[in-house]
């Protein structure tokens, strides 16, 4: 079986792990190795995978496009409101507050003062190659007079990555903010979703419960300190309260939010991750500024389904049977792994804890719905206990942790570095 190689075992990956007392270095490797890593074509390609998912959606039973797409690349809006609004005579004469401005909105517009173009840039460009594509469905960041002159019927916007959702709802109220939208969307003419490469799955809740109910397409679902086992959260809590500077990056020691998450990009660590990991600060050294260093890169190398199963597998305990094809092998997965009974949104919690993405999630619930393997109910038939029987040559055991090739052993017991915890996990706005 493949794996792709361990962060702890690269030159900056030891030299950032040096930074630890020797007793703490094991526990320290687990949560380095249990990063989602993702480079930059790994994120365009889950960018175009939701994409080509939304065409498919969009056509009608002739193949016929229903209404266009509207498509913005997720950046930050400095503006109150993502259009200008005007005070304008309606037809019968009544002063209403209209939306105005740009034929298009900017897809890339850095901060003023600064020349620096974050992850809008890629995302711009995937955007304009599923226009340049289809043509009939997407819509290049239209602004007002185009939205009413070829009424799309959703508003989409492509980001890499929801951490805490307080960017994606951000640009959700800045489109809020303006008068014509939500008239748009009280009237039922637009609907709002969101296109991510990654996400966490407390993030994603959030942007779910944001006040325009936009829909969600997450490819891939980053594991946090907070969702893992309760022996590793602990152990990983300790140190981030103890190592590493107490906020870095406009984020607590539990990264922005609170979040933890656990993902690192090619080219940046969100500040989302616990600081630790992405920030720098008397005398502590971030895991790596900027983009991945030369011998980190193969660590982001992809790794082909069937690789990616036979990890998921290991895992979550699960002994597959050598001749199983990738298809029977992933809904062997997912029967195992839903402990008897699916649930409405288990496809997030079962991409988190197996490493698959969602949408493989989701088509291996179809395979299992489509051979009879569950009921109504959510739980197994006969035919799917059968299933997973004749799938597994041993019984499921207790899943370990497959980072963790050294026993931890604490030597010692020591203060954390505050005496409270209550002011680093204070929520931030």
């Amino acid at each position: 079986m493949k794996r792709r190689a361990f962060l702890s075992q690269t030159a900056t990956g030891r030299r950032w792990l040096e930074q630890f007392d020797q007793a703490d270095r094991t526990a320290a490797s687990e949560l380095l190795d249990a990063m989602l890593l993702l480079d930059a074509e790994h994120v365009a390609s889950a960018q175009r995978a939701g994409l080509e998912e939304l065409v498919a959606e969009r056509r009608g039973k002739r193949g016929i496009p229903r209404r266009k797409v509207a498509l913005y690349a997720e950046r930050e809006i400095a503006e109150s409101a993502a259009f200008v609004s005007e005070l304008l005579p309606d037809k019968a004469g009544k002063l209403r507050r209209r939306a105005v401005g740009p034929t298009r909105l900017a897809p890339v517009k850095p901060r003023r003062g600064s020349a620096r173009v974050g992850s809008e840039g890629p995302g711009a460009f995937v955007v304009a190659q599923a226009v340049e594509r289809w043509r009939r469905t997407f819509i290049n960041h239209p602004g007002p007079n185009i939205i009413r002159k070829q009424r799309p019927g959703l508003i989409v916007i492509v980001t890499d990555f929801i951490g805490s959702g307080t960017r994606i709802s951000s640009m959700l109220n800045k489109f809020w903010h303006v008068p014509s939208v939500r008239s748009w969307w009280s009237l039922g003419w637009v609907r709002f979703k969101v296109i991510t490469a990654a996400g966490t799955a407390g993030g994603i809740d959030v942007v779910r419960s944001h006040r325009t109910q936009p829909g969600v397409f997450a490819r891939h679902i980053a594991p946090t300190v907070l969702s893992t086992e309760p022996a590793l959260r602990q152990r990983w809590r300790e140190l981030i309260q103890t190592y590493g500077p107490a906020a870095g990056r406009g984020a607590s020691g539990l990264g922005f939010g609170n979040n933890a998450a656990l993902i690192a990009f090619s080219y940046r660590i969100p500040n989302n991750t616990p600081a630790i990991i992405h920030a720098s600060g008397g005398g502590w050294k971030a895991l790596f500024t900027g983009s991945v260093p030369q011998d980190m890169q193969a660590a982001f190398t992809a790794l082909t389904l069937e690789e990616r199963i036979a990890n998921a597998a290991e895992e979550t305990g699960v002994v597959l049977t050598t001749d199983i094809t990738v298809d029977d092998a992933s809904v062997v997965l997912l029967l195992s792994a839903i402990r008897g009974q699916w649930r409405d949104g288990a496809e997030i919690e079962l991409a988190e804890r197996t490493g698959l993405t969602e949408p493989e999630i989701r088509a291996a619930k179809r395979r299992a719905d489509d051979q009879g393997l569950l009921g109504e109910n959510g739980r197994l038939t006969d035919d799917g206990h059968a299933a997973v029987a004749a799938g597994l040559s041993s019984e499921k055991k207790r899943p370990t942790i497959p980072t963790n090739r050294a026993p931890y052993y604490p030597w010692s017991l020591r203060v954390p570095r505050v005496a409270s915890s209550a002011r680093r996990l204070a929520r931030r706005p």
